[in-house]
């Protein structure tokens, strides 16, 4: 992720005093992007599909969004 955009830094908040405008769609598009590519990859993933190997993962993906 982009380190210098402090909507894609790693934080429990963001620094709001440090987010400009000009951060906002970058942000997006970059975390909707992960969370695209990791949802395609529990999708392909091999063997059952229940509860605690598809639902959570995926909740916990949600979370960021």
């Amino acid at each position: 992720m982009d380190e210098t955009n402090p909507l894609l830094r790693d934080h429990t908040l963001p620094e709001f005093g440090a987010i400009r405008p000009e951060h906002v769609v970058p942000a997006i598009d970059a975390i909707l992007a992960d969370y695209t590519a990791r949802i395609d990859t529990l999708a392909a993933a091999p063997g059952p599909r229940d509860f605690a190997t598809t639902m959570l993962p995926q909740e916990a993906l949600e979370e960021r969004l």
